[in-house]
C-alpha cells in the first residue's frame, strides 16, 4: 500500500477497470499520459480485482516510468504513441527462470 501512497502524494491513483488487452492476463495495467495545456493528465488502470501485491507491483511501475517519460521522453522505456498525442504502456508481469 505504501506505493499507492505515494502515487497519491504525486497527485496520482490506480482506478480499476477493463482495457484493450483484457484477454491477456500477463498485463497487469496501463499507463496513458496526455498533454494537456502544459501539464499532463495521467490515467493509471488495473484490472478489476487486482491483488494487493499486483496493485503494488503496479504503483511502482508508474512511480519510476512517468517521471522518466516525462523528462527523458517516450524512447527510454518504449511507450507507444497514440493519435491525440500522448503516450501509453502496458505493464506486463513475465517471470524469468532462475538464472542460479
Amino acid at each position: 500500500m505504501k506505493a499507492e501512497q505515494q502515487l497519491a502524494d504525486m497527485g496520482l491513483a490506480l482506478e480499476e477497470g477493463a482495457f484493450p488487452l483484457d484477454d491477456d492476463k500477463d498485463v497487469k495495467g496501463i499507463a496513458v499520459v496526455i498533454p494537456d495545456e502544459g501539464r499532463h493528465r495521467c490515467i493509471l488502470v488495473v484490472r478489476p480485482g487486482t491483488s494487493q501485491p499486483d496493485r503494488d507491483l503496479t504503483a511502482e511501475w508508474a512511480i519510476s516510468r512517468i517521471p522518466r517519460l516525462l523528462t527523458d521522453g517516450p524512447e527510454v522505456d518504449g511507450w507507444q504513441s497514440r493519435n491525440d498525442g500522448g503516450w501509453q504502456m502496458y505493464l506486463r508481469v513475465t517471470y524469468l527462470p532462475d538464472f542460479a
